[in-house]
């Protein structure tokens, strides 16, 4: 299911896959997305930081 999303959305987590216009704060362990903190997961770190443009 998640090949089928189109590219603007982006798994974080094992548990979850979110929409990159939502998100609006990153750190380095999470994103926030309306007012709720969603953990970034360690095997998605690398690729969360680099499709959003982190270091």
């Amino acid at each position: 299911m998640e090949k089928q999303l189109p590219d603007s959305f982006l798994r974080i987590h094992r548990s979850y896959i979110v929409s990159k216009s939502k998100i609006d704060f990153v750190n380095a362990h999470e994103v926030e997305i309306n007012g709720k903190y969603l953990p970034i997961g360690r095997s998605y770190k690398n690729s969360v930081h680099t499709a959003l443009g982190i270091k």
